[in-house]
């Protein structure tokens, strides 16, 4: 990761920053938050290259046209072998490493020199040599961590990298993130929870990568029923067929189960009352800026001690 003191080039002209994120979208959401206040400065402009199919999609405030969104096709899949997730992350992390290089030759032979790039793409294999070292969290939330870091590397927190509506309306029309690689039942489910009580709803989603076993799943599916609370689960197209036979439609009464969903505009909804959630990190600090109270299923990852330390220092809501 890297960082950039002044505005403008020895030759006076704009700085031009890289930011390159990880292909996931818990990793997109933050930076490409981070990026749009960067642009937002004066004589900054922003590349944010990244894999998205739908560029219709993509909604930036208009007053940052300073920050341009590049995508980055993936290599072709050769198909000698079942691919895996492993495999499929590799060949991305491949594609981005050519378009990187790519981009900082075409923009240095243009004289538009890239003059710094921030990455979390095999960040602990740069560590020793970042000029900074962002961390998506604020030092009054974990003030001990945050000294204790700051004495053995340049680590700077700047979150929680949330839009702006949600916090402090610094970016004017910054009302969500502006890039999602998964299709949301946005109407659909805020339609649904218009018609409940105030924190009457049991919200529930585990990311979109990590991935509960089949008992838990069930385990989880007739808590819910027996509960006779509503709930909204978001439950992947990949993970559908670990709910029990009939679940849904069984359930459909009380709760409403989608592939996916709006999180921030949900945990900002009057009707949601606790979110049961399997503890990634952008999710724990939507929850913790919103004020709803949570409940841990942490999978892997740090996932476990996101869980641990929430409830160490009594931040966990009671389910």
């Amino acid at each position: 990761m890297g960082s950039h003191r002044n505005n403008v080039d020895d030759e006076g002209r704009g700085v031009h920053i890289v930011v390159v994120p990880s292909p996931a979208q818990g990793h997109i959401n933050p930076l490409l938050q981070f990026s749009k206040h960067l642009a937002a400065r004066p004589g900054l402009t922003l590349t944010f290259p990244t894999i998205f199919t739908d560029a219709a999609a993509v909604h930036l405030p208009a007053t940052i046209p300073s920050l341009t969104l590049q995508q980055v096709p993936v290599s072709p899949y050769d198909g000698t072998k079942p691919e895996t997730p492993i495999g499929f992350w590799e060949r991305t992390q491949t594609s981005f490493r050519l378009h990187i290089v790519e981009l900082i030759s075409r923009h240095e032979s243009d004289g538009d020199r890239v003059a710094c790039v921030v990455f979390l793409t095999d960040q602990f294999l740069h560590l020793n040599n970042a000029d900074w070292i962002f961390i998506n969290t604020f030092d009054s939330l974990e003030p001990q961590e945050a000294e204790w870091m700051g004495q053995q590397l340049p680590f700077k927190s700047i979150g929680p990298m949330l839009p702006s509506i949600y916090l402090d309306g610094r970016l004017q029309d910054d009302t969500c993130y502006g890039l999602s690689l998964l299709e949301s039942n946005m109407d659909s489910t805020m339609n649904w929870l218009h018609y409940k009580h105030n924190a009457s709803v049991v919200y529930v989603s585990f990311g979109s990568l990590a991935e509960a076993i089949m008992e838990q799943i069930e385990e989880l599916a007739m808590a819910l029923k027996l509960s006779n609370r509503f709930f909204l689960w978001v439950v992947r197209e990949s993970e559908i067929h670990k709910l029990p036979p009939n679940f849904i439609e069984d359930t459909s009464e009380k709760g409403l189960v989608v592939n996916w969903c709006p999180q921030l505009q949900v945990l900002g909804h009057k009707s949601v009352g606790c979110f049961i959630t399997h503890c990634g990190w952008n999710s724990m600090l939507e929850a913790l800026s919103l004020g709803v109270p949570l409940v841990a299923m942490a999978q892997w990852s740090d996932q476990l001690t996101n869980a641990s330390m929430w409830k160490m220092y009594g931040r966990l809501g009671r389910g």
